[in-house]
């Protein structure tokens, strides 16, 4: 997914708004949900543009769409083998956890609270001294 990317609202679920379903939005990118700051695929918030509005990802069921994308059928191949290949690696829990968590490292990890190994003060504690730093 690249920002710019043509999408539609499946279900707007925010309460006491205008409802946003059916409508026609474009993939902003992933974006810290406190900072506005961007994030790399899948490490933050996905937000999307409605007309004039912003939408958080999470605050509706959203998807690509296909027809005005212009995705081609080699690349909802790939998108389809990308999300297989990210199912299966849930599945088998291949995810390498850092051996010193920390709130830079994990803040925006999606994993943290639900795949993590590591508790919720371990990865949201401040950063510890690297070993080469420590004084005596």
């Amino acid at each position: 997914m690249r920002p710019g990317m043509p999408c539609v609202i499946l279900l707007d679920s925010r309460e006491g708004e205008p409802d946003r379903t059916g409508a026609a939005a474009v993939f902003e990118g992933f974006f810290d949900f406190e900072t506005g700051d961007p994030r790399r695929s899948g490490a933050g918030i996905p937000r999307l543009r409605v007309g004039e509005e912003r939408l958080w990802g999470f605050e509706c069921w959203w998807r690509l769409d296909p027809q005005r994308a212009g995705l081609t059928a080699d690349d909802r191949e790939q998108l389809a083998c990308g999300l297989k290949e990210a199912l299966q690696a849930a599945r088998e829990r291949r995810f390498a956890v850092s051996s010193m968590p920390h709130r830079g490292l994990c803040e925006t990890c999606p994993g943290r609270g639900g795949l993590c190994s590591w508790s919720e003060a371990e990865t949201l504690r401040p950063q510890p001294p690297s070993e080469g730093s420590k004084t005596r």
